[in-house]
């Protein structure tokens, strides 16, 4: 079973960290993205900072940590 899913091609792997080294293929992509502005972010506790910046007024009133990530958890 893969239940990791890659938003950028759709490949799926078995686990997160080979998710991580999938994402990485994609020109070095971070496995966040910002909806907001696009900037890609290493780490979760980087795009919780990265978010901070912000506006509040900017950040959708549906938005979700869960839409910064690269990558699908079907588990």
């Amino acid at each position: 079973e893969k239940p990791f899913e890659c938003k950028l091609c759709h490949q799926r792997s078995r686990d997160y960290s080979a998710m991580i080294k999938h994402l990485r293929t994609h020109n070095g992509a971070s496995p966040y993205q910002c909806t907001i502005c696009l900037e890609y972010c290493p780490s979760l506790s980087a795009m919780q900072k990265h978010m901070k910046g912000h506006k509040p007024e900017d950040i959708p009133p549906d938005w979700r940590i869960e839409k910064t990530y690269l990558y699908l958890c079907y588990v």
